[in-house]
């Protein structure tokens, strides 16, 4: 058999291997000492040969598991400088040791490889906090399927370990660069802020647009505000009556006297109670902001819209002090 490269032999040999249950790795390789041209590869199982013994210790407390057991199963190629090819000079079939069952073959080493565009989903994920059980359970369903992924969670452990080993060789190639480093994690961890608010912002806007449409009955409150408040403090109320719309009740507490209203603001998280007294069919919120300014606050205002169903605002509201005809 003939090939165009080692890295062809490699894939070649790596999928036939893959299909009966198979690992294997790059072993000897020759190179033409003038030109650098690789003239000899030898492909061989991941079991081939035997593990050395560790010279540090010769009694480890915890010994891993033997995984080399001396296969002879290989590829070997030689490049044919006559045809410019890489012909097959032996091959080994033969293995000494039990196949893996076809639905683990994903598992085996040389069937594992991170390709770029997962690397860089691993590292959004590491970079957005999310950790690794995580991410793994997340990108397997999205492939249909761990077994799809063509990568196991060690693989992934791996990945990140060296880039960070990486960036830490970069580091210590100088002060300049340490510094660099860390200037562009605060610009890294500045952009992730940045772009949560965006889209929070972008969340709100969304929620406004939504909402929009069911105000257009009490719209008529804001037309009547406007021939009555003098202009500063009109548009210091229609911005009560626009935050009005981002707020929601979340509970309501009926005491037989009084009506006691939640009210939470969607953007801070902020609660605020209004009371809707009945004997005087009056309104008060906690922010005392109808107290210190004359204007009723957007909490107020959301209970006269959606639980009173008032269209224009009533007359106890607008004092003297902020009425256009006061001014007069």
């Amino acid at each position: 058999m003939e090939f165009d490269s080692e890295e062809t032999t490699y894939k070649f040999y790596n999928e036939y291997t893959g299909k009966m249950g198979l690992s294997i790795r790059k072993e000897v390789v020759v190179k033409n000492k003038c030109t650098g041209e690789v003239t000899l590869r030898i492909f061989v199982c991941s079991k081939e040969s035997f593990r050395l013994k560790d010279k540090r210790d010769s009694l480890p407390k915890h010994p891993r598991a033997e995984t080399r057991i001396g296969c002879d199963a290989r590829l070997s190629i030689k490049f044919n400088r006559c045809g410019n090819k890489f012909i097959v000079n032996h091959f080994e079939e033969v293995h000494n040791h039990a196949l893996v069952t076809q639905d683990c073959t994903h598992m085996v080493p040389s069937q594992r490889k991170i390709s770029t565009s997962q690397a860089t989903e691993l590292e959004l994920a590491e970079n957005s906090g999310i950790y690794i059980k995580n991410s793994y359970e997340l990108i397997g369903k999205q492939a249909g399927g761990k077994e799809s992924l063509g990568y196991i969670k060690q693989d992934i452990k791996n990945y990140l370990r060296s880039k960070k080993q990486r960036q830490l060789a970069f580091e210590e190639g100088g002060n300049h660069l340490q510094s660099d480093h860390h200037l562009v994690q605060v610009f890294k961890h500045f952009e992730r802020v940045l772009n949560d608010k965006r889209y929070k912002e972008l969340e709100a806007k969304y929620a406004l647009c939504q909402k929009i449409p069911q105000v257009q009955r009490p719209i008529k409150m804001l037309i009547e505000a406007g021939k009555v408040y003098i202009k500063i403090i009109f548009e210091e109320f229609q911005d009560e009556f626009m935050s009005a719309l981002e707020f929601y009740m979340k509970s309501t507490v009926d005491d037989g006297e009084d009506i006691v209203y939640t009210v939470v603001d969607v953007d801070t998280s902020k609660e605020f109670r209004v009371i809707w007294k009945k004997i005087n069919n009056s309104l008060s919120c906690s922010c005392i902001l109808f107290e210190m300014n004359g204007v009723l606050c957007g909490n107020a205002i959301k209970i006269l819209i959606e639980v009173m169903n008032l269209k224009e605002l009533p007359s106890e509201y607008i004092l003297k002090k902020v009425d256009k005809k006061s001014k007069k």
